[in-house]
C-alpha cells in the first residue's frame, strides 16, 4: 500500500497541485496513511478496516481531520484503480465521519474600535489598519507592490502571496 502512495503523490499530486498541498498530503501519507495501511497489500485493503480505522481515528482526531484522511486515501486509490493496480476503490463502500461545521468568529465592530484604539502608536498600527480596511490575508499582503494600488480607483489588485517553505521565501500566483 505504501507504494502506491508514493507513486500517487510522485505521479499525481507532485505535478498537479502547489507545494502546499502536496507538503499537506505527504505530511498526512506520513503521519497517518502509511502508520494503518502501508505494511498492507492492496489487497487486504478492505471497506471494514478502513472503516475500522475511522473509528479508531475518530477517538484522538477530529471529524474533519478523518474526512480530510478519507478524501486523501480514497483519491490515491481512485488513482490505483486507473493504473489497474485495483479492480475498485473500497473507499467508495465506506461512510467517513461528518465534519462537525465550523463558523469562523470575526471581530465585531466593537472589538475592531478596540483593537485600532490599543494599536493607535504602536509601530504595526498602518499594517494592522491596512489588514482590516482591505481584509487581504498575510501572504497577500507581504506581497504588494505599488504597481498593485490604484490610488486613483482606490483598488488594489493581489497578483501574487508569499509563502515559505522551507526557511524558503516563494511568490506564486494565487489561487483565486
Amino acid at each position: 500500500m505504501s507504494q502506491i502512495l508514493i507513486h500517487w503523490i510522485d505521479g499525481y499530486i507532485k505535478t498537479n497541485t502547489g507545494f502546499r498541498t502536496t507538503d499537506a498530503v505527504q505530511g498526512i501519507v506520513r503521519n497517518h496513511l502509511n502508520p494503518a495501511f502501508g505494511s498492507l497489500l492492496l489487497k487486504q485493503l478492505t471497506p471494514q478496516l478502513i472503516q475500522s480505522y475511522y473509528s479508531r481515528a475518530c477517538e484522538s482526531l477530529s471529524a474533519r481531520t478523518v474526512n480530510k484522511l478519507h478524501r486523501i486515501l480514497s483519491q490515491s486509490l481512485k488513482y490505483a484503480v486507473r493504473q489497474g493496480y485495483l479492480g475498485r476503490n473500497p473507499c467508495e463502500m465506506v461512510d467517513p465521519p461528518r465534519p462537525i461545521k465550523i463558523t469562523m468568529r470575526t471581530l465585531t465592530p466593537e472589538e475592531v474600535e478596540h483593537l485600532l484604539k490599543v494599536a493607535k502608536d504602536s509601530y504595526y498600527y498602518p499594517i494592522i489598519y491596512f489588514a482590516i480596511s482591505t481584509g487581504l490575508r498575510e501572504a497577500e499582503i507581504l506581497c504588494l507592490r505599488w504597481r498593485d494600488i490604484d490610488l486613483d480607483l482606490l483598488s488594489i489588485s493581489v497578483n501574487r502571496v508569499l509563502y515559505k517553505r522551507g526557511g524558503v521565501t516563494i511568490f506564486q500566483e494565487p489561487k483565486t
